[in-house]
């Protein structure tokens, strides 16, 4: 595990690796603040971020479909595609990783 500075929850090695190479540490901290806001309520917290054309949107639910948050971004420099993280036991983690 990573405990990344600014985050209090500790990463997984996918994680960092996609922070890295996506320049994405904005993401992983606006993931993290919302844990902040949401673990007491949620054990398990699924995250689903689209990226496309420079508009991102990150999708947060209780893993069972029930979305409780919803960010959207625009001007990102994330690359296109969809990608998955689950945070569970303060630890996020890719959900290949889960």
């Amino acid at each position: 595990y990573y405990k990344l500075s600014f985050t209090p929850l500790l990463s997984t090695d996918g994680v960092k690796y996609f922070a890295d190479k996506g320049q994405a540490y904005w993401l992983i901290g606006d993931i993290s603040a919302i844990h902040l806001l949401k673990r007491r309520k949620y054990d398990f917290i699924a995250v689903t971020v689209k990226s496309s054309g420079g508009d991102v949107i990150a999708k947060y639910t209780d893993g069972n479909k029930y979305q409780f948050f919803k960010q959207e971004y625009t001007h990102s420099d994330l690359p296109d595609g969809e990608y998955k993280f689950f945070i569970c036991n303060d630890v996020l983690m890719l959900a290949s990783e889960y």
